[in-house]
This record gives structure tokens, C-alpha cells and sequence, in this order.
């Protein structure tokens, strides 16, 4: 067998279009950035503060199952736009909330709309629900 010594590997190059292209980052720098350990923690603080109660389980509806949360009792529903640094869904039809409450006898959060690299999002950015999630109290 015989390597080609003559030839560079480059890396590939940064994408020229969004916000970071000014910037000379990738797409993910910027993510990496802004949805830090310290961000989550941020945002669950504050769930905390309206959700005193822990979910024991995650709920992530995917399309046309957004009615399951309304099978949660004794609800309380924060709108995505009204928790910071979260993202925010532009699925038509998604109702962009996160629903806490009980299904089952078990304390839940269920989120009623998801996030896609189809809408111009990271996967990291995509991910990063579950992280708030997880932080909050949800295991399963």
C-alpha cells in the first residue's frame, strides 16, 4: 500500500451566510456560546421559580401529538417565547410551550413543539431542551 505524501488535507471551509460569517465562527462556536452549563442553569432557575414541583419524566411530542399535554392535570403552560435564552419553534402547528403538571401520578414536563436543523437550528441547539429538561428534575 502507498500513501500520496503530495497532497494537503484543508479543513472545510467556515459556512459564509448567518450571523456568525462576520465573525469568521462556525455555526456551532456560536451555539457552544450561548447555551452553556451556566444557561441551563439560568432557565431552569427560573422554571423553578413558576414550577416549584420536580418532573420525574420528559414528554417530547412530536408531530400531532401536541394534545397529549392536554391529558396533564393541574397544568401550569410557559410559552417558549416567555422562557430566556430558549429557542423557539416556527413548525406551523407546533404550540411552542412547555406544560407542567401530572399524568399518570407522575409529576411531568411535556413539550409541545420541538426544534429542527430544518429551521436553521444546531443540533446542540436542538438538544438543548433535554439538558434544561434533565436539570430540572427528569430522568426518564
Amino acid at each position: 500500500m502507498s500513501h500520496n505524501t503530495n497532497t494537503s488535507i484543508k479543513s472545510a471551509p467556515i459556512a459564509e451566510s448567518g450571523p456568525w460569517a462576520a465573525a469568521g465562527e462556525h455555526p456551532n462556536a456560536v451555539t457552544n456560546r450561548f447555551y452553556t452549563y451556566e444557561c441551563v442553569q439560568e432557565i431552569a432557575a427560573f422554571i423553578q421559580r413558576l414550577v416549584p414541583a420536580k418532573p420525574e419524566l420528559a414528554i417530547i411530542c412530536g408531530s400531532g401529538l401536541g394534545g397529549l399535554a392536554d391529558l396533564i392535570v393541574d397544568k401550569t403552560v410557559i410559552p417558549y417565547s416567555e422562557i430566556p435564552h430558549f429557542p423557539r419553534s416556527t413548525v406551523v402547528g407546533h404550540r411552542s410551550n412547555l406544560v407542567f403538571g401530572t399524568f399518570n401520578g407522575l409529576n411531568v414536563v411535556c413539550m409541545q413543539g420541538r426544534f429542527h436543523p430544518y429551521e436553521g437550528y444546531t443540533t446542540a441547539m436542538c438538544a438543548f431542551p433535554v439538558r434544561v429538561m434533565h436539570m430540572l428534575g427528569a430522568r426518564s
